[in-house]
């Protein structure tokens, strides 16, 4: 229950933040690159990703401690063509309420290769039903219910 009631709160303050500081046309962004869709928490100019975390993190360790929000905002960065992009995380917990960077990424095209290598392997293990080729989940063993 708690679990829940934390993730509810961060998905609450995530909703509420997007309609504060940006307006309707650039909230939750719809992008498609080579049938893999994402969606982008703010997009104007560049992607911004808002996340939520009662962790403290520090703007130079974003990278470090959280990696797989650097790799979900490259991976935005790709879709729409732009090497530079944000991250603003909340944090609910102790420490600073705020900690945002900004994040260059040198090699798009080599990003939009990844891409579509993990689109064609899902795309195999859907058909063959077998997941064993799948990289496996970065959250397994981490209190998460991960395969």
């Amino acid at each position: 229950m708690e679990r829940t009631a934390d993730m509810l709160a961060g998905s609450g303050f995530h909703d509420a933040f997007n309609w504060k500081v940006s307006s309707e046309e650039w909230v939750e962004q719809t992008v498609v690159f080579q049938d893999i869709v994402g969606r982008i928490d703010i997009y104007e100019e560049r992607p911004l990703e808002l996340k939520t975390t009662k962790s403290l993190v520090e703007p130079d360790e974003i990278g470090v401690m959280r990696p797989s929000y650097v790799e979900q905002l490259g991976l935005y960065c790709a879709m729409v063509e732009k090497p530079d992009g944000h991250i603003l995380i909340y944090n609910r917990g102790k420490g600073r309420p705020l900690v945002g960077a900004s994040v260059h990424f040198e090699n798009l095209k080599g990003i939009q290769k990844e891409m579509l290598l993990r689109r064609d392997l899902l795309r195999k293990a859907l058909e063959t039903r077998d997941p064993s080729p799948l990289p496996g989940c970065p959250w397994k063993g981490r209190g998460w219910d991960a395969i």
